[in-house]
């Protein structure tokens, strides 16, 4: 029989470090492996890079001095009049936002809104009539009177 040693209760069992708590051959198995995978993964994407610049080369052509397509100064790329451009744009979006002639296509939005309200398009309530213009604001006055019962 083998003798053990007294178990004192104070302290816990299985403190020390014990070899079966983690096999090293399978962490260094796995650290190899990573590395092997990572580096056949960076050579395949290396080969696929150049099979592919290989296609699009031969497809394509290289670029070079001589084939290179450069505008000229009938063919600017960039805007001569910008502001004048930008202006023109607005000037067409707004005629097309707020058309001024008597078509049913080009229609003001607020003068079609009214339009269907007279024609009763819409379930309204009873007596509902389409309002013409907004009412003003009421404005504050500029010296307010002074509080009932208030003495100076």
């Amino acid at each position: 029989m083998h003798s053990h040693p007294p178990v004192d209760p104070d302290v816990p069992v299985n403190a020390d470090h014990q070899d079966n708590d983690i096999d090293q051959k399978v962490v260094i198995k796995f650290i190899v492996a990573s590395f092997v995978v990572t580096i056949l993964t960076f050579v395949a994407m290396l080969l696929v890079i150049k099979i592919y610049k290989v296609r699009f080369q031969s497809e394509r052509g290289v670029a070079s001095i001589e084939n290179r397509q450069i505008p000229t100064e009938d063919q600017s790329l960039l805007q001569v009049t910008p502001l004048v451009d930008l202006d023109a744009y607005y000037t067409l979006e707004g005629a097309r936002l707020n058309p001024v002639s008597n078509s049913i296509n080009g229609i003001a939005i607020e003068s079609a809104m009214h339009l269907m309200v007279a024609d009763h398009a819409f379930p309204v309530r009873t007596g509902y009539v389409a309002p013409v213009e907004a009412a003003p604001a009421h404005t504050a006055p500029a010296h307010p009177a002074p509080a009932k019962g208030a003495s100076h």
